[in-house]
């Protein structure tokens, strides 16, 4: 069972390896260019034997071309290596390598190369690659190329074999010129074992690594101090999450506050706006009050007036003076509600005549639309008419007179009843073309069917005749390659039997035997010289030791003086800097650079720890000087607007605006604008009402001749014009009054909207009012804790100073401590080492012969042992002579017998193709007299089928004009029929519309709205 699995592993891993199936060859050295030489590689092994010059080696040389595409050497690059044109006589030499392989997964590839040498002028050589091809199947069973074009073929073969192509050209398919390699230079021997072993890529592989590790260590480098960095910013977080924490908590209280005092303003909000309502009706009351109060004090003023200036009292009674004011009201109110019965008249007759304007407005323009589309119905009538008169007159045919008075229907009808029978015209007229050309192609394919049976046999009689004919230039070709005579046979078979002859009598000779004797004689004694060197050579041995162990004693003294003298020099030149780092604890030599490590490791802690308090100060620095440029800028921002509020207080119109108190009296200022604008809009109110109240006082007395307020008539003529007169006078005072308070209120108005438009501006200076104490105390504690913090990062950086000052003290004793500990490790193994050979030098002793006498005998048997060699190698080249010598008769006898197996085998094969030749001639001859008689029987057939052919392409034609004729009349009726029916479709879509009636209609509608 361990066998039969140990040949399955075998059997596998042949499966697994790359296997060369076939090798074609053609035109490539002594190859000839004409013919395709093919190469099978049996399985397992595969020997090539053949004479000198027979292409052994050429076979290694296209296996290695094929594989990967170099050239053997002393190739001249490439002309030397495809055949010679001159041999061939020949201008041009076409070459081709063919290899066949299966890759490890046993998938066949062919890999072609194909070449060209070129005989230029002057027996110049020109050698070109033409194609190389990869052909490959691929799991459908298809054939798939690869060309150069798509790929390196010289680099995709060797991939597929799973062979690099270094171990192609230097180990498998090496040339036996270059198979010496290994015995070549450092130099090239060390770039042919880089490439077989692909040495370089490990190399580079190497080199990539260490620079990745330069880049990872200086990446870790990197990242270490971000570590540092981002801790001491989790740090700075942590503590802002704190205080962000302490801070939200506080304001969640104060939100809670905030939330209360809200509800509390809202409270008080709603109070205050209740409170300004009730506010604004006692302001409304106030103001009709002082209005009435106004009022009142005005006509208890004019009432005296008056009173004092009526000169004449009325004489009737009061009940009199009322009967009389009532008719007089009683007379007013009935021509008061005529005039209104009037006005509303007057506005149902404004009313209806603007409608009426509107309504000829539309009616004119429908009646514009409708003219326009009666024009455009008559403009198409015109032009159905004109285009149905060109109809009639291109077809008289229709039976149509072009008169004025045409029928438009009719001619549509009319033309559209012969648009049809054109069109069944035309339909009968390709019926019968089709039925004549049916006829004719019949009679065509008769006379063809009666013809093919003669045709096809003429065609078989042509093709045979062509292979016939080939056949038999190749048979005269391979009767002029295979030209041999009888007598040049003969000659052949007398040199075969004396060579035979000849190598029979030199193998029978007793010269083997005598030579196999004397070379058992002389290698037996060579063996006994040996025996003896070897026995001499043990005992010389033994005599050496003594000596060489004093040797060694010697220059192990030697070399322990030199170490402990270097060990000295260098404690004397570091000791004092060794001292000032250990101090008194100085620790032993052989300790010393662990002692020097571990000093270097604690000082590397300490100055991590002290980088990392430098990084948190700098980190706070940074902190606090953000805030510190923060504070600043905020400060700075504040201060900008608040010299911006002040300047724009400074400015001539804030200042009208604001007064004297500036934004700090923005609220008085306000108050007193609004107290402003309330008196005299109260003066202006009550101004109004006294001048709507004298108004009705003139009128009264013009119309009543009484005073409207007593209800008392005036006595004369004169105190009514009197009253009057001081009535218009004081109603034409009035205007200025008004005029003058409206101009007041502006202006008082024009200030509040001003002072209103401020409203923000001076809530940003209260804002800032508060904010700027604010904003310099923060300022003042963030430079406090910003000196505080420079002052620590001061304070860390000296101590990362010192430490790293230390730090390099120590490691600048760090080589020469490990030189002080090799040096002292080296010193106590070579004390051991001298004290053991001291010791062993003591315990040997013995007796023998002396190391001269040795080598006396020794040399004495290296002659006898050379001498023996050279009459051994005598007998070899003897030997290897009369070997030669029988190899080259067996060789010759082999050579003329295949000569002679080869001019036999042509003189049959000449016997072969005279009788082919012969037997190609008279089938010639025969099937020639054959065609010539079928021909003349198909001639009058192939004459009478040209004949209709050409009747029938002549019938074609003139079918086909008719045709054309008739079918471009179709059309043109067609077009015809398409625009009569067009124009009749508008022309009754515009008549079922009514257009003529609605505008009739219009027209008349429009006069009456004239007249109205």
């Amino acid at each position: 069972a361990h066998l039969h699995g140990g040949d399955r592993a075998r059997a596998r891993q042949r499966r697994a390896m790359c296997t060369v199936d076939k090798l074609l060859i053609k035109g490539i050295r002594s190859f000839s260019p004409d013919n395709e030489h093919v190469i099978q590689f049996p399985k397992p092994l595969t020997l090539i034997v053949g004479r000198n010059g027979a292409g052994k080696t050429t076979i290694i040389e296209c296996l290695k071309m094929g594989s990967t595409g170099e050239l053997p050497p002393s190739a001249r690059s490439g002309q030397a290596f495809i055949h010679d044109p001159k041999v061939a006589d020949v201008t041009e030499v076409k070459a081709q390598i063919k290899l066949r392989f299966r890759n490890m997964l046993g998938k066949p590839f062919v890999v072609i190369r194909s070449f060209q040498l070129t005989q230029k002028a002057r027996g110049k050589l020109e050698k070109k690659d033409l194609d190389s091809v990869i052909q490959s199947v691929d799991e459908h069973g298809e054939k798939v190329s690869i060309s150069k074009k798509c790929v390196d073929i010289n680099a995709e073969v060797p991939a597929l074999m799973g062979v690099s192509k270094a171990i192609l050209e230097n180990v498998v398919f090496v040339h036996q010129e270059e198979s010496n390699w290994p015995l070549g230079d450092s130099a090239g021997l060390k770039k042919k074992f880089d490439d077989i072993f692909s040495a370089t890529k490990y190399t580079k592989a190497l080199e990539h690594i260490r620079k990745l590790k330069t880049e990872q260590t200086s990446l870790i480098r990197d990242f270490k101090g971000k570590v540092e960095s981002l801790k001491i910013q989790k740090d700075h977080a942590m503590k802002l999450r704190e205080t962000y924490e302490t801070n939200s908590k506080k304001a969640d209280e104060l939100t809670a506050r905030m939330a209360e005092f809200d509800d509390k303003i809202q409270e008080a909000q709603e109070e205050i706006s209740q409170a300004e309502a009730v506010l604004a009706a006692v302001r409304v009351i106030h103001e009709k009050r002082h209005g009435l109060i106004a009022r009142r004090e005005a006509v208890k003023s004019e009432n005296a007036r008056k009173l004092a200036s009526i000169s004449t009292e009325l004489t009737e009674s009061l009940d009199e003076l009322e009967k009389m004011s009532d008719t007089f009201n009683q007379k007013f109110s009935t021509m008061k509600q005529e005039r209104d019965g009037m006005e509303r008249k007057v506005t149902d007759v404004r009313l209806e005549v603007e409608a009426l304007k509107e309504h000829r407005e539309r009616l004119i323009k429908t009646a514009g639309r409708l003219g326009a589309e009666a024009e455009a119905q008559s403009k198409r009538l015109e032009e159905r008419l004109a285009f149905a008169q060109s109809a009639v007159s291109k077809h008289p045919e229709l039976g149509i007179s072009a008169a004025s008075e045409l029928n438009c229907e009719a001619v549509s009808d009319a033309l559209a009843q012969r648009l049809t029978m054109r069109q069944q015209a035309s339909e009968r007229m390709r019926t019968k073309h089709r039925e004549m050309d049916a006829a004719t192609g019949a009679k065509i394919d008769e006379i063809t069917q009666r013809l093919s049976s003669h045709t096809q046999r003429i065609q078989l009689i042509n093709e045979q005749q062509d292979a016939r004919k080939a056949r038999l230039e190749a048979i005269n070709k391979e009767l002029g390659e295979n030209a041999v005579s009888d007598a040049a046979i003969e000659e052949l078979e007398n040199r075969v039997k004396r060579a035979n002859e000849l190598y029979t009598s030199k193998i029978k000779s007793d010269f083997t035997v005598q030579l196999k004797a004397d070379m058992e004689k002389t290698e037996s004694a060579l063996v006994e010289v040996e025996r003896a060197l070897s026995k001499l050579r043990s005992e010389q041995e033994h005599a050496a030791q003594a000596g060489e162990s004093e040797l060694k004693l010697r220059l192990k003294k030697e070399e322990l003086f030199s170490k402990n003298d270097a060990l000295e020099t260098l404690l004397e030149a570091r000791g004092e800097r060794l001292r000032s780092i250990f101090g008194a604890a100085m620790p032993m030599h052989v300790e010393l650079k662990d002692a020097v490590m571990e000093k270097m490791s604690d000082l590397g802690d300490e100055l991590a720890s002290a980088q990392s308090e430098v990084n948190v100060c700098e980190a706070n620095v940074t902190v606090l000087e953000h805030e510190v440029e923060t504070a600043k800028s905020s400060l700075k921002k504040l201060k900008e607007d608040m010299n911006a509020i002040q300047q724009s207080e400074k400015v001539e119109a804030t200042a009208q605006v604001l007064g004297a108190g500036g934004f700090a009296g923005y609220g008085e200022a306000l108050d007193a604008v609004n107290r402003e604008v309330g008196d005299v809009e109260s003066n202006m109110t009550t101004l109004k009402s006294m001048q709507n109240l004298f108004t009705r006082f003139v009128e009264d007395a013009e119309k009543n001749q009484s005073c409207s307020l007593c209800k008392r008539g005036f006595q004369s003529i004169e105190a009514t014009d009197a009253f009057i007169k001081d009535m218009q006078t004081n109603l034409a005072n009035a205007p200025a009054t008004i005029a003058n308070l409206e101009e007041r209120v502006e202006k008082a108005r024009e200030r509040r909207r001003l002072l209103q438009e401020l409203g923000e501006t001076v809530a940003l200076y209260k804002r800032l009012v508060e904010k700027l104490p604010e904003a310099e105390l923060l300022l003042s504690r963030s430079e406090e804790s910003l000196s505080t913090a420079i002052q620590a990062k001061r304070s860390a950086t000296e101590n990362l100073t010192s430490k790293q000052h230390a730090h390099a003290e120590t490691s600048s004793v760090v080589e020469d401590a490990g030189n002080i500990s090799r040096i002292a490790k080296e010193v106590e193994v070579l004390q051991r080492a001298v004290d053991g050979l001291e010791n062993s030098a003591l315990g040997s002793s013995g007796d023998g012969r002396s190391a001269s006498d040795i080598v006396n005998d020794i040399e004495l048997l290296d002659v006898k042992r050379e001498a023996s060699e050279r009459e051994k190698q005598i007998l070899l080249k003897r030997k290897e002579r009369h070997e030669t010598e029988l190899l080259t008769l067996e060789r010759n006898a082999r050579d003329l017998r295949e000569e002679l197996l080869l001019a036999q085998t042509r003189v049959e094969k000449r016997t072969q193709l005279k009788t082919e030749a012969n037997d190609i001639s008279k089938a010639i001859t025969k099937d020639t007299s054959e065609q010539k008689r079928m021909e003349e029987e198909r001639a009058p057939g192939l004459a009478e089928k040209d004949a209709l052919a050409a009747e029938r392409e002549t019938q074609r034609d003139v079918q086909s004009k008719e045709q054309n004729a008739l079918e471009n009349e179709i059309r043109e009726l067609q077009r015809v029929v398409d625009t009569l029916n067009g124009m009749n479709k508008t022309i009754a879509q515009a008549q079922s519309s009514g257009t003529t009636e609605s505008l009739a209609k219009h027209t008349a509608s429009l006069d009456e709205t004239n007249e109205k």
